[in-house]
């Protein structure tokens, strides 16, 4: 939505197909925060192993 100001500004929103991602997008969150120790660990697995 364009606002009648000077400097001129714009409101964005997510249409209802972009809401609808949110909900895997929070899943993800929530898995990545729940994972965070095992995946760093991971990571140092692969960089002792590979060098």
């Amino acid at each position: 939505m364009a606002i009648n100001e000077v400097p001129p500004r714009v409101e964005y929103a997510l249409t209802d197909l972009g809401r609808s991602i949110m909900g895997p997008i929070r899943a993800l969150t929530q898995w990545a925060d729940s994972h965070h120790d095992a995946v760093l660990a991971a990571r140092r697995d692969y960089a002792a192993r590979e060098g």
